[in-house]
Formats: C-alpha cells, structure tokens, sequence
C-alpha cells in the first residue's frame, strides 16, 4: 500500500488516481517517486510529471540491448625453443615463468633426466621484458655452460640471439627465438634503420652500425666513440666480429687519442679466444706493425691453423721473406697452396706469379 500525497488515504500500489480524492498522482520523471509539492523529495529534481504519464513512459522505452562480448585481445607471448643436436629432445619456453635447465628441472626434468653430465639444476632462462631479449645463466653448473663456444661466467646473466648453439656440459641445443622475425625488413647499409633495429636488440645491426662508425661509411660521419659504444654492446651479446671490429677502432686510427696498442690487442685476443681467425690474423699485423715479425708468424701461424686463408697467406710470405722465420721457399710455396686451399684468392694470384 502506498500514500495519496493529496489527501493523505491509503491507496493500492498500482493506482495512477486516488480512490478517495480522485486526485491524479504525480510522479518524478527521474527517479519515480511519488511528488507531492514541486519538486522531488526524493532526488531534489523539478522534473514532475503525471504518474500515468510516468507509467507509460516506462513501458514505450525500450530495454538496453545487453553489448556484444568481444574477444578480448590478448597480450603478444615470446615463445622459444631449445632443440638438441640430435632433434630428439625439444624444449619449448614463453616469457611467463623462468625456465630451468636440468636433471632437476621442474619443467624439464622428465626430458633431461638421461643427461648424466648435465647439472640437477644447471641453468636458467627467462625473458628480460625492459631490452626485450631471452636471458641465459648458467646456476655454477659442474661442467659449464655455453654460448657459441663461448663458456659463461656463473651466476652471470647473457643475452640469446636466435640460432645460438647453447651447450649444457657437453649436450648441444640450437635456440630458436619465435620473434627473430621482427628485424627482417631491416637495410643494414642505411643508417637510420640500422640503429632502430640495434636498438631493439639486432646484434648484427649494432655490428654494422659499429664499423661504419669507424671509418664514416654508410652515411655516417666517423665517430669513434660511437662505434665502441655499439660495439662494446654486441660484445654483450657474444658475437665474436665485434671483437675484431673494437680492435680495429684502436689499431687502424691516426688519431692519438684512440689508438693504443695494447686496447687493440686485448680485444683482438678475445676474439682469438673464440676461434676467430680474422681476430688472429689481426694481431699478426698489429705485431708487424710493432716491427715484432716472430710474434706476428706465430698469429699467422694460429690463424692458418683456425681455417683462415689469410693467415696463411702472410704465413707464406714470411717464410719466403725470411721475416720472423728462416727463409724457405719450398714451405713458402707449400703455405701458399695451403692458403689457395682455403679460399684465399691472393693466394692463387701469388701462385701463378711466383711458381
């Protein structure tokens, strides 16, 4: 039961109309209520209107239609794989979780448990969101970790680059980053998209963006510091021809400031370290130029014996010179066939010359 706001009577709920004084019930258009005077009691509003007025108006406006539900679109995953030498084990990873590798791992454990020299927990992978790079560090596993033949400090985060041979112990993965593809468009002889692309982590755009800083190709001016800086960065991520190419920026420059034989060496020598014959071959020159010829046939010699026909080249003409080594003619034509073997076109050019 509700009340007439007219005459005070009790009337039913539904009535539009006093049973009793048969005056017309007035209505809030906002919020309902029943009005008495002239304004709303209830919500402060002047809107008043007739209580039928109100009733058919609740009946003509039609019910919200209830909204579409839509996909709601989900977060972009990074997804990995590590697939051993033999294809016979794969081990898939996303960025929601951090990844062990082991005996022991509870993602892995059942797959690696046949792995006898691999650590219970030997090491961990997780994607870094901030550099938007996989992450990989070795848990002061008994026989080390790698990347690229390149044996990790323990307890020391390294970057992944997709196609790495990651070796656990001595078992042998390629890494395959699902996203590798976001830097296929990229010009590496334009400046401009070579740096946005090392900027989102392309080590081979750091590189090249790096030695065009060297010498000012590519549209750049040459900017020393520039180019260690790029460079210095793909060093963090393993990549061994940035190791040759920071020994160049000490050791090919006229500028007093920057070159220094012995920054030029030591970074040369950690590309040696990772069997990379241009670095050897490098330091071999870089020895000449100290008038040191034993030191640089020995690099040569090292370089020759890495697969590197250069190294073999001067090798040749070292011992056909008589510099650094006793002169001898036949092994210097021997050397020179070695060096025409492995690729060296200034090889054959000697060759056809000198025999």
């Amino acid at each position: 039961m509700k009340q007439c706001p007219h005459c005070n009577s009790e009337i039913l709920d539904d009535s539009i109309y006093c049973d009793r004084c048969g005056q017309r019930l007035m209505a809030c258009a906002d919020c309902g209520a029943f009005v008495r005077g002239k304004f709303c009691r209830n919500c402060g509003s002047k809107n008043i209107i007739d209580a039928l007025e109100y009733e058919q108006r609740q009946k003509t406006v039609p019910e919200p239609e209830p909204e579409p539900i839509t996909d709601v679109p989900t977060q972009e995953r990074h997804t990995a794989t590590l697939t051993s030498a033999d294809g016979s084990i794969t081990l898939q990873i996303d960025d929601s979780a951090e990844y062990i590798i082991g005996r022991k791992s509870p993602q892995f454990g059942k797959q690696l448990a046949g792995c006898a020299r691999m650590s219970r927990t030997h090491a961990v992978i997780n994607w870094d969101d901030k550099e938007k790079r996989w992450l990989l560090t070795d848990l002061a596993s008994a026989h080390g970790t790698m990347i690229n033949d390149y044996k990790l400090e323990s307890e020391t985060p390294y970057y992944l680059n997709d196609d790495s041979t990651v070796t656990f112990a001595n078992y042998e993965f390629n890494f395959a980053d699902s996203g590798s593809e976001r830097n296929s468009g990229v010009d590496y002889n334009d400046p401009e998209s070579c740096k946005k692309a090392a900027i989102q982590g392309d080590v081979k755009a750091m590189v090249n963006l790096g030695s065009s800083y060297i010498y000012g190709f590519n549209g750049v001016d040459a900017d020393k510091e520039e180019a260690v800086k790029w460079l210095k960065k793909a060093v963090d991520l393993g990549d061994t021809e940035a190791y040759r190419f920071l020994g160049r920026v000490y050791s090919d420059s006229d500028d007093p400031e920057f070159y220094d034989f012995d920054e030029a060496l030591k970074w040369y020598q950690k590309g040696a370290e990772m069997d990379d014959g241009n670095c050897m071959v490098n330091i071999g020159y870089l020895y000449l130029s100290d008038e040191n010829e034993t030191e640089a046939c020995k690099w040569f010699r090292k370089a020759m014996h890495a697969g590197n026909g250069l190294g073999a080249y001067n090798l040749a003409l070292m011992y056909y010179d008589g510099s650094g080594v006793d002169k001898d003619e036949d092994k210097a034509i021997r050397i020179m066939r070695k060096a025409s073997e492995l690729g060296e076109s200034l090889a054959d050019d000697w060759l056809e010359t000198n025999t």
